[in-house]
């Protein structure tokens, strides 16, 4: 007479290895997931690095990067030259860089300036370029002709 066996029948086994394998697959897809969203903000927080400089060298309007040569005049913060060509990261990167200065209409038209740096990418996934898609991040802000130091 054989005793009563102990343990778990062979749909008990198969059913967990189902869940278990149920759920791995969905924290796998959960990563893969996270990993995209860390790369755009990779992508977001570099094109916010650029949007900066390039901002902060109008506000400064210094013409150089240390600040040591001297101030680029109001009336040349139009050049294109001034737009970009210091930031390095730039070179053979995805960004693209757009400046745009405004002139204020009202009192202050001819000594108020409305600045507006885009920075433009395409959508990159692992590695590669989707140019169906393009990103831009906008930094607004103004300079005034009387901010000379």
């Amino acid at each position: 007479m054989m005793g009563r066996q102990r343990g778990f029948s062979l749909i008990e086994v198969m059913l967990c290895f189902a869940l278990t394998s149920m759920a791995a697959l969905g924290l796998l897809k959960l990563q893969a997931i996270l990993a995209k969203k860390a790369a755009f903000a990779n992508q977001q927080i570099e094109a916010l690095h650029i949007a900066e400089r390039q901002l902060e060298r109008y506000l400064a309007r210094a013409e150089s990067v240390s600040g040591t040569v001297g101030l680029i005049q109001y009336s040349d913060l139009e050049s294109a030259i001034h737009c970009g060509g210091h930031i390095a990261e730039l070179v053979d990167s995805p960004y693209e860089l757009d400046c745009q200065l405004e002139d204020v209409s009202g009192v202050l038209s001819g000594k108020l300036s409305k600045i507006i740096v885009t920075v433009r990418w395409a959508r990159r996934v692992n590695g590669l370029t989707a140019s169906e898609t393009h990103y831009q991040l906008i930094l607004v802000s103004y300079v005034s002709v009387f901010s000379e130091f």
